[in-house]
């Protein structure tokens, strides 16, 4: 049966990948939602057919496309994918056993690791793009995005890390546009208010430290020992410049 799950697509030009996407997700949710951007390809075409809503947006920013998109869906609980995501095996089962079990209201956000693959197809284990923690599955009515790029979802009760990956395969011909979009974004103010940096950056360090070494297992072999300990020291100083 599918989830009782709301799945949201923020879409802009992704003919090349709404087919295989909508395909992979229609099993699993009740509804589909798309909020297309200003597409100049076929995306609204194929999302028109494929999409239970269909809503035609301009980009504001990040946080208030996402908050727009969960203020619009017909459940309460909300996945945010990208068309260039899937979910593996192991993540469909371990929300089909939340649900099942009546355990998804314990907590009001799931936390998904992200492997990201090059060109080639092969792994970029590499501390700016894996394990890229993302909330992707969260009760709307306790969480809401802020930032406008970067975003950021503010939680309102209890989080879980869930072990099983999404497989994120971008396109990098897109990378100079994606990237001059976030410079052009990041000037824009903050979406929202911001739990305290010292606060915030601790309980993420704590939660995020879990995560990677005993979530994912990190402490089990001396390479992903390191590189889980390098992970942590970027991330705090990417925290600290942007809060500075």
């Amino acid at each position: 049966m599918p989830w009782p799950v709301s799945l949201c697509l923020l879409c802009h030009n992704e003919e090349k990948n709404l087919e295989r996407f909508f395909a992979h997700v229609r099993p699993h949710v009740r509804e589909i939602l798309v909020i297309d951007s200003g597409s100049t390809d076929r995306s609204v075409e194929i999302a028109r057919r494929h999409a239970d809503i269909l809503i035609l947006h301009p980009l504001d920013n990040f946080a208030s496309q996402r908050n727009l998109a969960s203020s619009k869906a017909l459940n309460r609980r909300v996945l945010h994918l990208d068309a260039d995501e899937t979910m593996t095996p192991e993540m469909i089962d371990a929300v089909e056993i939340l649900f099942n079990r009546g355990d998804i209201d314990q907590h009001a956000a799931y936390c998904f690791p992200r492997m990201t693959f090059d060109e080639t197809g092969r792994l970029r284990k590499i501390v700016e793009s894996y394990p890229g923690f993302h909330y992707r599955l969260y009760d709307r009515e306790r969480c809401r995005w802020i930032k406008p790029v970067h975003e950021t979802l503010q939680i309102d009760g209890p989080k879980r890390f869930i072990p099983c990956h999404i497989l994120h395969y971008p396109d990098y011909s897109r990378i100079p546009s994606k990237l001059a979009l976030y410079t052009d974004l990041s000037k824009h103010p903050v979406v929202g208010r911001e739990d305290s940096a010292f606060r915030s950056m601790w309980m993420n360090f704590i939660f995020h430290a879990r995560a990677l070494f005993i979530g994912l297992g990190m402490w089990k072999r001396p390479a992903d020992f390191l590189f889980a300990c390098h992970w942590l020291i970027h991330q705090a100083r990417v925290r600290i410049s942007r809060s500075g």
